[in-house]
């Protein structure tokens, strides 16, 4: 009996451990204990998926920005943990002016880039720590590994606007000086945007509109 109990409970740390890590959505006793052991930085402002009946539709310019100290950089968080209760990744939309960089960092998580419009250099530094710098411009993607220290440059003359996507939530940044930097760096967790709740979630029924009716829609691909 004791032997059982042991077991079922290191499956339940298992559980919250695992899912932690990977953004894996699995209860909400599981989210609860989540959020008792491992802090506030856990703890959702909304959960989209319980106000709405249906995966919610949101007009980007409604969103609002996320607050940081950086001049010429714009933040969005279209689908977040913190903001709108997503599990397993977040969708985020940047915008940098131009001679604007974010500043040298890495997270533990991967990261997806779609670059909308304008053009940059993307630095990244590899496993064998030699910094190489690639030239992204409209329509670029490429991605960046956990722990893999990287900045991006608009070395353009109209802004940089584009889309990451991180999983492992919520984001944990560290931030250094360089991409010699070899103190620990300043990790904030968590990160600025996601330390205050949204004032107002945009409606998102006014965006829904009726299906036509099974026998009336066109079955031609």
């Amino acid at each position: 009996m004791v032997r059982a109990l042991v077991l079922a409970f290191a499956a339940f740390v298992a559980g919250i451990t695992v899912g932690t890590q990977y953004g894996v959505h699995t209860s909400a006793l599981v989210d609860g204990a989540r959020r008792r052991f491992l802090g506030p930085a856990f703890a959702t402002c909304a959960d989209i998926w319980q106000r709405y009946p249906l995966s919610p539709v949101y007009q980007v310019e409604d969103l609002e920005l996320g607050k940081h100290p950086i001049p010429g950089l714009q933040h969005v968080t279209l689908h977040g943990f913190r903001q709108h209760g997503m599990r397993g990744f977040e969708v985020l939309q940047q915008t940098l002016a131009p001679g604007v960089a974010t500043p040298v960092h890495e997270h533990n998580c991967q990261e997806v880039f779609l670059v909308l419009s304008g053009q940059a250099t993307a630095a990244i530094r590899g496993k064998d720590g030699k910094v190489v710098e690639s030239q992204i411009r409209t329509n670029s993607t490429f991605n960046i590994l956990p722990n893999a220290r990287h900045q991006l440059v608009n070395t353009g003359r109209e802004d940089l606007t584009f889309i990451a996507i991180i999983d492992n939530l919520p984001l944990r940044p560290t931030f250094f000086k360089s991409f010699d930097d070899t103190s620990a760096g300043q990790t904030i967790s968590p990160m600025l945007w996601d330390q205050q709740c949204p004032s107002a979630v945009p409606d998102s029924l006014r965006n829904f509109v009726t299906a036509p009716a099974a026998s009336d829609a066109s079955t031609e691909l």
